[in-house]
């Protein structure tokens, strides 16, 4: 159960809250060999929907996917054909912060 100020705004499990809450699935990928164009060319893959650099952490990115799919082995294959090196993919969960924060921000909670 999740209150903002004195009212129920989420009554369910912290795994539910979170499907409820994700409007994408966030993985992280982190390859050796940064060339300019990564952002781009995962960009073009069917179902990815963002890319964005992980500041402070050269070749990393979260690339948001549509909900329901898991591309892993998609960015995977894009990662080892281009030759980038990849060193490391997964998916990125919200926290129970994250679904906490979000639902006592927001004007609508989920019921």
């Amino acid at each position: 159960m999740i209150i903002n100020h004195g009212e129920i705004v989420a009554v369910d499990t912290p795994q539910a809250l979170t499907e409820q809450l994700k409007d994408a699935q966030t993985v992280f990928i982190k390859v050796a060999k940064d060339g300019g164009d990564i952002p781009r060319r995962l960009r073009d893959i069917p179902g990815v929907t963002g890319v964005e650099p992980v500041g402070g952490d050269e070749g990393a990115y979260l690339v948001d996917t549509r909900v329901g799919s898991d591309m892993r082995s998609e960015l995977a294959k894009v990662s080892i054909d281009a030759g980038w090196g990849l060193l490391e993919l997964r998916a990125v969960e919200m926290s129970l912060e994250d679904v906490f924060r979000q639902l006592t921000t927001e004007e609508k909670g989920v019921a």
